[in-house]
């Protein structure tokens, strides 16, 4: 696999994954504020 067709693939990836993260985020807000305290560390 080339370098180009790599970063097509990730940038091709990373916008729905970017939005799921998003939607599991707002879910775990709703479930328990102890998770948003640790989702809102920038451990990741």
């Amino acid at each position: 696999m080339s370098a180009g067709s790599a970063g097509a693939l990730a940038g091709r990836v990373a916008q729905p994954l970017a939005r799921v993260m998003t939607g599991v985020r707002r879910w775990l807000r709703r479930q328990e504020p102890a998770t948003r305290a640790l989702m809102d560390r920038p451990s990741l």
